[in-house]
């Protein structure tokens, strides 16, 4: 299972020995369904504390940083989800997540400020507000312990399924116990 942040960094979750172990004696589309749907409550979990730390340094006046964070589950692999600020709604995202630099100008520009004149020859800075990263990194034991409900849960719901009788089950459900 891997949980990926679009600005690079990354963070991976592997599961307990026990964990996988106990996985090994459900069918292999049981086990991918299980296992992106742990991967989907630690994201959500991500996302719910980047919205948090969000709101949390005021960078929520007009919405769009607040409302562009997303998940979305990587296409051909099984427990992986992004977790990322959607540029339509907020390009300004990394700005706020890693701070600027000031630009030095190509030609000095002179504003009139009432009668005072400045000439200008770089931009200013602002500096970092991260809320990206500290969901990543100081929210791990609840990650795990979301991970960890929703793995049970899963496990004990469909150890139950496939303790029925095999006529009584969905067509659906028994493709997967087929695999």
């Amino acid at each position: 299972m891997a949980i990926y942040a679009r600005n690079r960094t990354q963070f991976k979750l592997h599961g307990a020995d026990e964990m996988t172990r106990l996985l090994q004696n459900y069918p292999s589309m049981i086990q991918r369904d299980i296992v992106n749907s742990v991967a989907a409550r630690g994201a959500s979990v991500i996302k719910k504390n980047t919205k948090k730390n969000i709101r949390s340094i005021g960078a929520v006046r007009l919405g769009n940083l607040h409302n562009s964070i997303e998940t979305k589950k990587k296409k051909g692999r099984d427990g992986s989800y992004w977790i990322y600020a959607d540029s339509h709604f907020a390009p300004h995202a990394h700005l706020v997540e890693y701070g600027t630099a000031p630009r030095k100008l190509d030609k000095p520009v002179v504003i009139n400020l009432g009668g005072t004149f400045v000439t200008v020859t770089h931009t200013g800075s602002v500096g970092a507000q991260p809320f990206m990263r500290p969901a990543l990194t100081e929210h791990v034991t609840e990650v795990l312990a979301a991970m960890k409900k929703r793995a049970k849960k899963g496990m004990e719901k469909h150890a139950k399924k496939m303790n029925q009788k095999y006529g009584t089950l969905s067509k659906a459900y028994r493709r997967k116990l087929a695999t």
